[in-house]
């Protein structure tokens, strides 16, 4: 009886570490992806960043640029920029912004909507105000109209004056869905409450009391949805790459889903397995020690006797 004791509550232990264990391996896995995904995203940003520059000074040397935007003159400007732009898009689909101002704050030509122009840069946008306020260029993401995009500015000067600026827009949307793909993750963008009100289209899914949902794929989007009837135990969340702005403010995340369902359901598969034989080879080991202890046990009985 004692040996059945023993053997019951080894068979127990074993089972709890090895569901323990798995539990661990796939928490690990999980932060792993996730890590690898962000790691890879901040490459992609900076490695954008860097040719977006390069694109920028070739942009602003173009003969007459400055001259233009110091005379606000529209149709110069289109006409230097819009090549440019063409062939700017051709190559890097993600740029989705190219924005010309005047000093005063004044959009004096946009290469992504030229049909759109003439209206005053929204208080809001610190990184249009603070390139015009110090003359300096400056980038990070900020909340636009339609999206979170990773923006770029430099200021123009004509005859070393400072006329205004421009703005290069990058888009992470494209680059996301190649993460996901990549990562066999679902990827998406939360912002601050309080940057909902830029955008256009204000509807989004809440995350918290903090941060809502504005970019993501629909596993995701679901995720949170339901996140207030019911805990998920077999998708995963990791919130914690953060999307700095030019002051090195955190405006948002960047969020990573995983489901983990199947290697739940193929680890629980193993354990019961592993389980099983471990209760036969008890089994056996458990009757071999019984007759062993019972051959033992008659023998010295009649050395005994």
């Amino acid at each position: 009886a004692l040996t059945s004791v023993v053997l019951m509550i080894s068979w127990v232990v074993v089972y709890i570490f090895l569901e323990f264990q798995l539990k661990s391996s796939i928490h690990k896995e999980f932060h792993r992806i996730s890590g690898s995904a962000g790691r890879l995203f901040d490459i992609n940003m900076q490695r954008d960043r860097s040719r977006m520059d390069f694109v920028l000074n070739k942009i602003l040397a173009a003969k007459g640029l400055s001259k233009a935007i110091a005379d606000k003159n529209y149709e110069d400007i289109k006409s230097i920029v819009a090549p440019y732009y063409r062939r700017l898009k051709s190559t890097q689909e993600s740029v989705n912004i190219l924005s010309f101002r005047s000093k005063e704050g004044i959009t004096l030509f946009r290469a992504h909507k030229p049909e759109f122009y003439g209206d005053k840069v929204n208080p809001k946008r610190t990184l249009i105000d603070d390139t015009n306020t110090l003359h300096r260029s400056f980038s990070g993401f900020e909340v636009g109209k339609l999206e979170m995009t990773y923006r770029i500015t430099k200021p123009i000067f004509y005859e070393q004056e400072y006329v205004g600026n421009v703005e290069l827009g990058i888009s992470p949307s494209a680059f996301l869905n190649d993460l996901g793909s990549v990562f066999k993750t679902d990827i998406g963008i939360a912002i601050d409450k309080s940057q909902l009100d830029i955008m256009l289209d204000k509807v989004a899914v809440p995350i918290d009391s903090r941060y809502v949902l504005v970019k993501a794929e629909e596993n995701l989007k679901r995720h949170f949805q339901k996140k207030q009837n019911r805990e998920s135990k077999t998708y995963k969340i990791d919130m914690n790459i953060p999307l700095t702005n030019h002051l090195s403010q955190t405006l948002g995340y960047l969020v990573v889903g995983f489901d983990i369902s199947s290697m739940v359901k193929e680890d629980k598969e193993f354990i019961h397995k592993l389980f099983y034989i471990i209760a036969v080879i008890m089994l056996i080991l458990g009757i071999i020690h019984h007759f062993g202890f019972n051959k033992m046990l008659n023998y010295f009985s009649k050395q005994v006797y």
